[in-house]
């Protein structure tokens, strides 16, 4: 497969799942290191080396995004700060006025029902799910990955993921979704890349 992301684009790479997209999704994320080939991100080259989204300022969220993607044992709040903290601190520590404003701007912002001291194991897969996709998005990373939008969510916080998702677009972000969903695929691409036993088709 050859791709290229480029700012203000949404690229989707699509498939039954079994035909290469956890592999794609594993490369990209670190989880497993490729034998050939080459990621190119802004000016630097990773050759055949480990993928690391989180070094090289991409956003990225997983298609299990409770096993891998929170910290179950931990707070909303402190769920949500985790890409934030550095702007959260003074003089060394943590501001938690400042902290408490945040997370209970993006629960509102994106409906969670919960409160920010709500530790995330007492919450629903769905609610889980809101929570991370508040914090990866309201980094508005350069390069954003997000496998299986979609997965687990209802009607509703589905509609909420596809604006946000637009809006990152309209702010320069490039944005890779991994999806084995075809029709939400050809919803939200610009353009679409589809995987074949292991082949782009």
């Amino acid at each position: 497969i050859d791709f290229v992301v480029r700012k203000n684009e949404i690229l989707v790479v699509t498939g039954i799942r079994e035909n290469g997209l956890e592999t794609l999704e594993q490369i990209l994320s670190g989880e497993i290191r490729m034998t050939s080939g080459e990621i190119l991100y802004s000016r630097g080259n990773t050759g055949t080396h480990q993928f690391n989204l989180r070094k090289m300022g991409a956003g990225y969220i997983p298609s299990d995004r409770i096993k891998t993607g929170t910290s179950i044992r931990s707070s909303i709040s402190d769920n949500m700060i985790l890409l934030k903290y550095r702007s959260l601190t003074e003089l060394g520590l943590l501001n938690l006025k400042k902290i408490s404003a945040f997370s209970s701007r993006l629960i509102e912002e994106f409906k969670i029902k919960g409160t920010s001291e709500q530790t995330m194991a007492t919450l629903s897969g769905g609610t889980i799910q809101r929570v991370m996709i508040a914090r990866e998005m309201e980094a508005e990373p350069e390069l954003f990955i997000f496998a299986e939008p979609s997965r687990g969510l209802d009607v509703q916080s589905k509609e909420l993921i596809y604006k946000r998702i637009y809006r990152l677009k309209e702010k320069g972000s490039g944005i890779l979704i991994i999806s084995s969903d075809i029709e939400e695929a050809m919803q939200i691409a610009d353009r679409l890349i589809i995987l074949y036993k292991g082949k782009e088709a």
